[in-house]
């Protein structure tokens, strides 16, 4: 990674508390960056779960398919967690595909 500075602002809105929420991991022994806005929308249950695990898992599943040229979405879905199924899908749709549709 050639630039280590990133920078992210927030805007609370009218609720007395803020929903959404931000992560950031950088792995350089890997060469991977994981940038993640989760929007608190409906409530915080779901950008905290998100904000705790969504980059580790992504990370970990990567690493383990990473002498694969074309990951495969059927590979590497775990079908008990339907969070981390469509967190996963959008990601491999938008790098794989460079398209941004289900």
């Amino acid at each position: 990674m050639k630039h280590k500075i990133f920078s992210y602002c927030a805007t609370q809105g009218f609720r007395p508390y803020m929903e959404d929420r931000m992560h950031y991991m950088y792995d350089p022994n890997n060469n991977l960056s994981i940038f993640g806005i989760f929007d608190g929308h409906g409530g915080m249950s779901v950008s905290n779960f998100l904000e705790t695990n969504f980059a580790r898992s992504i990370r970990e599943r990567l690493l383990r398919h990473e002498t694969r040229r074309k990951l495969s979405i059927e590979g590497m879905l775990d079908l008990r967690d339907p969070i981390e199924e469509v967190a996963l899908r959008v990601f491999l749709l938008v790098n794989c595909s460079g398209s941004r549709e289900l």
